[in-house]
C-alpha cells in the first residue's frame, strides 16, 4: 500500500523503483506479454495500486515517453521503407505519408483555379461558334442542325 501513496503525494512526478519497472512494462508491446493481474503479482502491487497507476498523470505520461523513446528507435527503418516504397512508386499512400511526414505536405489540400488560359468573353464565345458553324458547314440563313 505504500507504492500508492507515493504517487498521490508527489506531485513533482517522481517515480518509485516499483513504478518505473512497471511503467517499463507497460511501454513495450503487450505489456511485455504479462497481462495486469501478472505485472501486479510480479512486482508485488495489488491490481487496484496497478490502476490507480495508470490513471495518475505522471505515470502515464512516464509510460508515454517511454513508449516514444521505444518508437523512436525504429524511425528510421520505418522512413527508409516508406521511402523505398514511394520512390517505386506502387503505392500513393505512401508518397502521401512520406510528404507529410517531410513537411512537404500538410493535411489540408487547397485547389484554385489558375487564370483562364483564354478570353471566355461572351464576344470570344460568339466568336468561336461563328468559327465552328463556317467550320461545319453552316450559313448565317441556316436555323436547322444540318450543314448545307
Amino acid at each position: 500500500m505504500q507504492e500508492r501513496q507515493i504517487i498521490r503525494s508527489n506531485s513533482r512526478g517522481d517515480l518509485s523503483a516499483t513504478q518505473l519497472a512497471v511503467a517499463e512494462y507497460l511501454s513495450m508491446p503487450g505489456r511485455g506479454g504479462m497481462t495486469y493481474e501478472q505485472l501486479a503479482e510480479k512486482h508485488g502491487i495489488s491490481l487496484r495500486c496497478l490502476y490507480d497507476w495508470r490513471q495518475n498523470y505522471w505515470f502515464a505520461e512516464h509510460v508515454r515517453q517511454r513508449t516514444m523513446e521505444k518508437v523512436i528507435e525504429h524511425l528510421p527503418d520505418v522512413m527508409e521503407g516508406l521511402t523505398r516504397q514511394a520512390l517505386e512508386g506502387k503505392s500513393i499512400k505512401a508518397v502521401d505519408v512520406w510528404l507529410r511526414a517531410n513537411g512537404l505536405m500538410n493535411q489540408e489540400m487547397t485547389i484554385r483555379p489558375g487564370p483562364p488560359a483564354e478570353d471566355r468573353s461572351e464576344a470570344a464565345i460568339r466568336a468561336d461558334i461563328e468559327r465552328m458553324r463556317r467550320e461545319l458547314g453552316f450559313t448565317d440563313n441556316d436555323e436547322g442542325d444540318s450543314p448545307k
